[in-house]
């Protein structure tokens, strides 16, 4: 008798560990995001985020589909320019009510690392980190 306990504890507990595991949650499942990148100046206004930044600082507005209420304030962001596959990395920090879709607005400085102001528009790609 004492040789079986062991052995049902064992399975139970493999099994339990097996039936335990939950899915990831899709808000947490890593996603590029497509769109169109455009640019904006600070201004010495205050983001939707809470903070003045520079245009030189490397920073995004999300379109309001991903805003969510500022939950991603101060979240790191890969950019990606289709065109050229330049990549940088910048920081959430504003709300674009204007961006339509999975588009970003960039400040001044992160924009002009992709590409001259006069272009205004840019494809991009984009994901979380």
């Amino acid at each position: 008798m004492f040789k079986f306990v062991p052995s049902v504890v064992a399975a139970t507990l493999a099994l339990s560990t097996v039936v335990s595991a939950k899915p990831i949650p899709a808000s947490l499942v890593a996603r590029d995001f497509q769109g169109q990148g455009t640019f904006y100046y600070q201004g010495g206004a205050f983001g939707a985020c809470g903070q003045v930044h520079q245009d030189s600082d490397f920073i995004i507005a999300l379109p309001e589909s991903q805003y969510n209420g500022g939950s991603h304030c101060g979240q790191s962001v890969t950019i990606t320019d289709q065109s050229t596959g330049n990549t940088q990395t910048a920081t959430v920090a504003d709300l674009c009510p204007g961006c339509s879709g999975d588009s970003i607005d960039m400040s001044v400085g992160l924009f002009t690392s992709f590409a001259a102001e006069s272009v205004g528009v840019i494809p991009v790609s984009w994901n979380y980190n």
